[in-house]
């Protein structure tokens, strides 16, 4: 089973910590977000329709809303470093604003960007339109929750689509184990500080506990 802790990440400029030692990787519970207000970012699945991100990678302007489309099994960017979309039976249509496309309201689905510790989003997909299924169904899995606070130095893993200067990994999925260094700071609630590599993309994406090894 594999434990997630916090969705947040600091807000500091260091976010490579030392070489870049992250790896290409296709765990099928997690996938791009596209489009954002501030380019792309990393979602991941709580259920067979449910993922969880970061609220600023919501933008709530009615005016210039887009539909949000969830991307697995991303494949390499191109020599250029431009990214290349999954296969449309990859793709999944994601509802923020508690509607399924105006025909119903959806119960449960959120969003608040309130800073460190509080800036979380949690959206429905919709079944994909090449296939009919839910993309927990077409993953064959998702994370399992669970609450409790790791100990200091034990592993934590990162794992989303950053921005990379090798160009065939920009925006692709890749991870990273670093030890986590501190847990609630005393003026911000529910964070956590680690030494694990990420770039911009990544937000969004989970801290997973990797104490026993596995991603």
């Amino acid at each position: 089973t594999t434990d997630i802790y916090n969705i947040s990440k600091l807000d500091i400029d260091e976010t490579i910590c030392g070489n870049d030692d992250r790896e290409l990787s296709s765990d099928p519970r997690i996938g791009r977000l596209v489009p954002t207000a501030g380019g792309k970012c990393t979602a991941w699945l709580i259920s067979n329709d449910v993922i969880v991100t970061a609220g600023h990678c919501y933008d709530d302007d009615e005016n210039e809303r887009v539909p949000y489309l969830v991307e697995f099994n991303v494949p390499l960017s191109n020599a250029d470093g431009s990214d290349n979309a999954s296969e449309p039976e990859d793709r999944y249509q994601v509802r923020f604003d508690g509607s399924d496309g105006g025909i119903t309201p959806v119960e449960g689905i959120d969003w608040l960007n309130a800073a460190i510790g509080n800036d979380w989003a949690v959206g429905r997909l919709l079944r994909n339109e090449e296939t009919g299924l839910l993309a927990g169904d077409s993953q064959g899995c998702w994370v399992n929750l669970e609450f409790d606070t790791p100990s200091l130095g034990s592993p934590v893993r990162i794992t989303g689509h950053g921005l990379d200067d090798e160009p065939v990994k920009n925006l692709v999925q890749q991870t990273q184990v670093g030890p986590l260094v501190a847990d609630d700071q005393a003026e911000v609630e529910y964070v956590l500080e680690y030494q694990t590599d990420t770039m911009g993309g990544n937000s969004g994406g989970p801290v997973i506990s990797d104490s026993t090894g596995g991603a």
